[in-house]
């Protein structure tokens, strides 16, 4: 006869047995449900590749939502959503699948065509460029039919041995124009009524430390008091900072990806960081700051109120993007835009000036300008660069410009922003 207690143990190691088997098939039913959400979202993460690379090839610029179908089989379906961001292009892209989903944001720019890839494209307005000091040109120029000259000036006489390192071609009488469609939106921004409609979420800087908004979200519009001085905070993302006197960036504050709005802008000493920033009067780049890569200054000329608006960027102060001036035909005049680049200051990327330039520091991409005036202490000459460095071969191969100068259809992405 077996013991009482054996039907105990027997029924016990059942029950083992049971919650083991039990425990297995919930581990299997899990690691499939696992194995699932992880292939779906592979297959989401290939679909918004998939539309981040139909988008890079697409020649439509223009701001525009899509739906689409990627393969035909009603199963990969992607949005893409494209807007401007100051001089820049914003992409979202969200794939989804049923009641899951997958969003990316990127900025994206335009690799240079054959004209933007040249050092120098100066204007034909018969008068030649000449080169003085330590002057040093590499890259393909475009110039007016009375070319390259050794000029002497401040009792400095070109240096060099090769007036130009690289090929010469000529110009036309004027510049390759800004695209419109992005001028007039921008110039939109200092009308009195800009902001008094549109999808903003408006906020108070004030009591504000740090604020990130993402690109996925509504653009917040920050205005400024009267002093307009931006200081100890640090704003990243999908943000404007408008104000319709001036603002001061202090060396304090850390600004990634936002757009400032103003007549006047002033970044101080010390400051770091990526910024777009357009004025209608000055803006000015202190001793000492770094502009981050893509980053852009922009200045309109809209009548003749203003006497000279100008950028300048001074000693040790360094900008990877764009500088550019445009100025209305009711603008023209003798006060033209002027961008003033210091010595030892360095712009990495484009330069246009539809005006004036004045280049004493280094350029390490491509400059556009209408002239060149060259001020000194004692006096003023126009179409003179005296020890001034413009090269084209350091700007990296993979450099994306702003679509705002006429430019090639191949887009590139800048960065992920999501």
């Amino acid at each position: 006869m077996l013991r009482a207690g054996a039907l105990f143990v027997a029924v016990t190691i059942s029950f083992v047995i049971a919650v083991l088997i039990s425990l297995l098939i919930t581990l299997s039913f899990q690691y499939k449900i696992q194995n699932r959400e992880n292939l779906l979202q592979k297959k989401l993460e290939r679909n918004a590749n998939s539309a981040i690379a139909l988008l890079m090839t697409d020649p439509d610029a223009g701001e525009e939502i899509k739906t689409l179908d990627l393969y035909g089989e009603e199963s990969d379906s992607v949005q893409i959503k494209k807007y401007s961001w100051g001089v820049y292009d914003v992409a979202t892209v969200k794939a989804f699948s049923g009641r899951h989903k997958l969003v990316r944001a990127i900025e994206y720019g335009y690799k240079p065509d054959e004209t933007l890839s040249s050092a120098i494209y100066l204007t034909d307005l018969n008068r030649p460029l000449n080169l003085c000091g330590k002057t040093k040109v590499t890259g393909t120029c475009y110039l007016p039919e009375a070319g390259v000259k050794r000029g002497y000036i401040e009792g400095k006489s070109f240096e060099g041995s090769t007036l130009i390192n690289g090929a010469t071609k000529k110009s036309k009488n004027a510049l390759p124009p800004l695209k419109k469609e992005i001028t007039q939106k921008l110039e939109k921004y200092f009308e009195a009524a800009s902001f008094a409609s549109g999808n903003y979420k408006e906020m108070d800087l004030s009591g504000i430390d740090t604020l990130i908004n993402s690109f996925l979200d509504t653009t917040v519009l920050i205005r400024l008091s009267s002093n307009g001085v931006i200081s100890n905070k640090y704003l990243s993302g999908n943000i404007i900072i408008y104000s319709n006197k001036f603002i001061s960036v202090e060396g304090s504050a850390k600004l990634e990806d936002i757009i400032l709005i103003a007549p006047a802008t002033t970044i101080r000493k010390g400051f770091t960081g990526n910024i777009q920033a357009f004025a209608t009067d000055s803006i000015i780049v202190e001793e000492n700051c770094k502009l981050n890569y893509p980053s852009a200054l922009g200045l309109f000329k809209l009548d003749h109120k203003t006497q000279q608006p100008f950028i300048k960027i001074m000693e040790n102060s360094s900008l990877t993007g764009i500088a550019f001036t445009s100025q209305s035909e009711l603008a023209e005049d003798l006060q033209q835009t002027l961008i003033i680049l210091d010595k030892e200051a360095i712009l990495t990327g484009q330069l246009y000036a539809d005006g004036f330039a004045d280049i004493k520091g280094e350029v390490r991409g491509m400059v556009m300008s209408t002239k060149f005036l060259l001020k000194t202490k004692a006096s003023v000459y126009e179409n003179h660069l005296l020890d001034a460095v413009i090269d084209l071969s350091k700007l990296s191969v993979h450099y994306a410009g702003s679509g705002i100068i006429a430019t090639g259809k191949r887009k590139k992405i800048i960065k992920w922003l999501e």
